[in-house]
């Protein structure tokens, strides 16, 4: 691990590079707080345009909610579409993670339903994905995954799997005519 000297007395250390052709370049850091308290800092190369423009917050330019809400949905569902061998389309780079699942669920209560923005923001490729993924998705991993979130909200997988289930269920409702 690499390490960078902070002017706070802050350890950071590289944890992970990823810089494969056919996927976008990653690096994460650790970034050690106090004892037992790290920070992990995920840089990840943007290839989507942007819905809103960027805001400086204390001279940092940062994503709106809008853009950060649609580049999770396509770290869930998968950014290249793909065929299998049975000729059912797929979906190549989808990542099936607690933080990810936990990050929709809390953009879905605070910002925009997560059905509403997917029919306002996505194409049908992306809504395909999402349903996949939503349906696909390892139950158990999931549920022990969000365990290990620090938040000051209680974090409970039965209410948020039933938000999810009605979100999706909207969806295709709305998308097929029946609502």
């Amino acid at each position: 691990m690499q390490e960078i000297a902070m002017s706070r007395k802050l350890r950071v250390s590289l944890a992970k590079e990823q810089d494969k052709k056919d996927m976008a370049k990653m690096v994460v850091y650790y970034i050690y707080i106090s004892k037992g308290e790290i920070l992990k800092i995920d840089f990840v190369e943007d290839f989507l345009e942007l819905i809103a423009p960027l805001k400086t917050v204390d001279g940092i330019k940062v994503l709106s909610l809008e853009d950060i809400y649609l580049r999770k949905i396509f770290v869930v569902s998968g950014a290249i579409e793909t065929t299998d061998l049975t000729g059912r389309r797929t979906f190549k780079g989808g990542r099936q993670e607690p933080k990810d699942f936990y990050d929709l669920y809390v953009l879905s209560h605070t910002f925009m339903r997560l059905s509403e923005f997917v029919r306002k923001y996505c194409d049908s490729t992306r809504k395909e994905g999402l349903i996949t993924w939503f349906r696909s998705y390892d139950r158990v991993e999931m549920k022990t995954g969000l365990l290990d979130i620090i938040t000051d909200n209680k974090i409970e997988y039965k209410n948020m799997e039933r938000h999810f289930n009605e979100e999706i269920d909207r969806l295709v409702k709305k998308e097929i005519g029946l609502l």
